[in-house]
């Protein structure tokens, strides 16, 4: 096993840089270059940028070089892979002078890194990619998705993974990816149905699963994993859809500057609720969910997802928002107001209870069960208990109508995947941290916690194995040995 060197061997065997090459050293949580001017030893003197000098000991820090100009646009480098030092100051400099020249996409071998330009920019044609060598046009989503497609010929079952925190552009990329890959097997009534399908899906699923978070007015609240099957000639013949950890406590509670989820401001406006007056669920003030001219093309997804009328979902997010303003009151009973026309009221009728199941209802909500081993009986819920057991059921029941729409969209793109050879494409959640963090936060860090791992150790077995491959010596990689997820 190869170990890493001590510091005791660092300090006896610097590497030596000749006075004039650049040197990248940190500076105020920053990085910044710097030319050589000297070497004693393991002590290097440097002129930085702003003519300071600055001393550098390699005997205790890490060397990082720096390149010169890469043959893309600003003196940049397309892939990563083509520097002669690829470390975290080239790596993050090269994607900076990328970004500023509007040029989102940065290849490091097969993984592609994308910085969020936060606007709208020209997208290539899809053309120019069909049947291309991975590598040839210039760096996109739409390399990777045919890449995919071209090893699909092999039998092998493909995947792309989007992943990065949150804001980080992984919705925006999925559809990217999904709109390249329903282009590419595209063709015959099954293939312009499945697009059609596709098409719906994303809005559906971005409206009643997104919300506006502190740092991303459009953030996916759950994972989706969406599988696209295409038979031997290439054609698309269906898919299938899963989803994960819907946030739904958001339903009833948003930290300050957040939103809830983005299907609920479209009912206030699509379907012109003015009873909701100021509801305490639906706080305003975001662009995205208040001004968004989204909502006719939501509401026709869903017609097409459910093949009919979608009021019936508008009426059960009608009940979510009325539970969220129901009242309750009492002292050391809770109880429920449901006066006619109250918010209680609204919500049974948006579910079509009768005033006898009404009344059940509100019932159980102010009470609940003990049971013994020879007996069972009722104790009534405080007025707090009551509040907490109103939110459970607003949130059970936009969590159970998530379930139902995700159930349809896997329906409307099942048809024929049976048989077919599957691209999966999963997008999962970014990395969080919140003033307050609860059990969904920890899940979801968990989750992506252990799929980093996974994605590093692939990473680093596959680049092993092409150096084993091309009889190079293997490197000492400091990855870490615990391949689990850790707390």
């Amino acid at each position: 096993m190869t170990m890493r060197r001590s510091v005791s061997q660092k300090l006896m065997s610097a590497p030596a840089v000749a006075p004039g090459e650049r040197l990248w050293v940190p500076r105020d949580g920053a990085w910044v270059q710097g030319e050589v001017l000297a070497q004693a030893n393991t002590l290097v003197t440097l002129e930085l940028e702003d003519g300071a000098e600055h001393e550098l000991d390699l005997g205790f820090g890490e060397l990082h070089r720096a390149n010169g100009p890469g043959g893309g646009v600003g003196g940049s480098y397309d892939d990563a892979t083509a520097m002669r030092h690829l470390n975290e100051p080239e790596l993050l400099s090269n994607l900076r002078a990328r970004y500023l020249a509007d040029e989102a996409y940065t290849r490091v071998g097969t993984v592609l890194v994308a910085v969020n330009p936060l606007k709208a920019i020209p997208q290539p044609r899809m053309r120019a990619y069909a049947d291309a060598a991975f590598g040839s046009e210039a760096p996109h989503p739409y390399d990777l998705a045919e890449l995919c497609f071209q090893r699909l010929k092999s039998g092998a079952p493909q995947a792309l993974v989007v992943a990065g925190e949150s804001g980080a552009g992984k919705t925006e990329t999925s559809k990217i990816v999904l709109a390249y890959l329903a282009w590419r097997g595209g063709g015959g009534d099954a293939g312009a149905s499945l697009s059609a399908a596709l098409d719906a899906v994303a809005p559906a699923l971005e409206a009643f699963g997104n919300a506006a978070t502190s740092r991303n007015p459009n953030s996916s609240r759950f994972g989706k994993f969406l599988k696209l099957y295409f038979d031997g000639d290439g054609r698309l013949r269906g898919g299938g859809l899963e989803t994960y950890l819907l946030e739904v406590a958001r339903v009833v509670r948003q930290a300050p500057g957040e939103s809830n989820y983005h299907a609920l401001y479209t009912l206030r406006r699509l379907k012109g609720m003015t009873p909701l007056g100021e509801c305490r669920v639906l706080p305003g003030g975001f662009a995205y969910s208040d001004k968004a001219p989204r909502d006719k093309a939501v509401n026709a997804a869903l017609e097409l997802l459910i093949q009919g009328d979608a009021s019936a979902v508008w009426r059960v997010c009608a009940a979510v928002v009325h539970l969220g303003d129901v009242l309750v009151f009492g002292e050391d009973r809770g109880q429920i107001d449901q006066h006619p026309g109250c918010p209680f009221e609204l919500f049974a009728r948006n579910l079509g209870f009768d005033a006898h199941f009404g009344d059940e209802v509100a019932r159980s909500l102010a009470e609940t069960v003990v049971r013994t081993r020879g007996e069972s009986f009722c104790r009534a819920l405080t007025p707090a208990q009551t509040q907490l057991a109103v939110q459970a059921l607003a949130r059970h029941l936009y969590g159970r109508l998530f379930d139902a729409l995700v159930a349809a969209c896997d329906e409307r793109l099942r048809r024929d995947a049976a048989g077919g050879n599957p691209v999966g494409v999963l997008d999962v959640f970014g990395f969080e941290a919140f003033e307050v963090n609860g059990f969904e936060t920890l899940l979801i860090n968990y989750a992506n916690e252990a799929f980093q791992q996974h994605f590093c150790d692939a990473v680093f077995a596959a680049e092993l194995r092409l150096f084993e491959a091309e009889g190079l010596e293997r490197p000492d990689v400091p990855a870490p040995p615990d391949s689990g997820a850790t707390l």
